[in-house]
C-alpha cells in the first residue's frame, strides 16, 4: 500500500477496478499531510555558548569518565 501511495505522490496513479476510490483515498490522504519542513536544530558556533550550556547542566554532567 505504501509502495502504491509513493507512486501516487510521483503521479503514476493506480488502474482498474476501483482505481477512482483508490486515488480519492489517497488525495485525501495527501491532503492530510503536513509538507511544511521542521526546523533545524540550533548550532552554537563558539566555545563560550557551549560552555554555558554545559555550566547549567554541571550538576548532572560528569566529564571526568569522558576525558
Amino acid at each position: 500500500m505504501l509502495a502504491e501511495f509513493r507512486n501516487y505522490q510521483q503521479g503514476i496513479l493506480p488502474a482498474g477496478p476501483g482505481a477512482r476510490n483508490l486515488t480519492d483515498f489517497f488525495a485525501s490522504i495527501d491532503s492530510t499531510l503536513d509538507t511544511t519542513p521542521a526546523d533545524g536544530p540550533k548550532v552554537q558556533r563558539n566555545d563560550r555558548d557551549i560552555l554555558n550550556l554545559l555550566s547549567k547542566r554541571a550538576d548532572v554532567l560528569h566529564l571526568g569518565p569522558a576525558n
